[in-house]
């Protein structure tokens, strides 16, 4: 979903192992922050495995320009719209069903194709069709994490993610611990719906737009009419049917 199946020659998957301190902070020791720059499944399911128990394991969601250390400029191509809620934010929430159910409540066309339970929260992937321009992708992702309420820390342009069958080391206190493994959380599929079936179908970057649009127009609709007051009272005032004179003030 992430990635082409095939990467250009100077084109690379970077994977980032982090093992921080109890406070959240990532060490200084050179086994603290381990980076690799992969290019097959094997190599990518190899660095999940041989860091996972000891580090917090990311990829970056963007392809990479060569070996470079992930910044803007390093950033070659995105396959999709990156969406993170934690359920902090959502204390009412109880599961990933509320949250999907949250994000249709908005943008009811808005496909989801992949849901993973990051261990706190819920991360959402939307498949595009590939793009370079990842300044334009980054631009409606950063709209649909405001329309949804997400994580806007997590719309950047150097976005990284946890991957699935890693563990999320971070208790609910905020605290790291890499001893006790009866306290990690383990990052898991909830809903992979990438290239499921004959209906399968990435967004185009203009079509977003456009359903952003739509959700503009609608609550711009919404304000209107709050702001309209009508006095069913008084029907005597008005020579028109009641039915009539509902629909051209709340609209049909």
């Amino acid at each position: 979903m992430l990635y082409p199946e095939k990467l250009k020659d100077n084109e690379y998957i970077r994977m980032i192992a982090l093992r921080r301190d109890k406070s959240g902070n990532v060490g200084k020791g050179e086994e603290d922050k381990i980076v690799r720059y992969l290019k097959s499944f094997k190599s990518f399911q190899w660095f999940i495995n041989e860091f996972r128990e000891t580090h917090d394991v990311y990829n970056q969601i963007a392809t990479n320009y060569g070996k470079k250390d992930g910044t803007i400029t390093s950033q070659r191509m995105r396959k999709v719209i990156y969406l993170d809620f934690d359920r902090k934010d959502y204390p009412d929430m109880k599961d990933a069903r509320d949250c999907t159910q949250m994000i249709k409540d908005k943008i009811s066309k808005l496909f989801l194709h992949g849901c993973i339970n990051s261990g706190h929260g819920y991360h959402y992937y939307v498949s595009i069709h590939p793009t370079c321009k990842v300044k334009e992708v980054v631009e409606i992702n950063k709209t649909l994490v405001s329309i949804l309420g997400a994580d806007i820390k997590a719309a950047s342009p150097t976005q990284i993610s946890r991957p699935p069958c890693t563990y999320n080391h971070k208790l609910d206190d905020g605290s790291y611990d890499y001893e006790n493994k009866e306290k990690w959380l383990f990052v898991k599929v909830i809903d992979n719906r990438y290239r499921v079936g004959n209906q399968f179908k990435a967004f185009k970057l203009p079509y977003l737009s456009k359903l952003i649009n739509y959700y503009n127009k609608q609550q711009e609709n919404i304000k209107i009419l709050e702001k309209q007051k009508y006095d069913y009272e008084s029907l005597n005032e008005y020579p028109c049917y009641l039915c009539v004179r509902k629909m051209l003030n709340e609209g049909a």
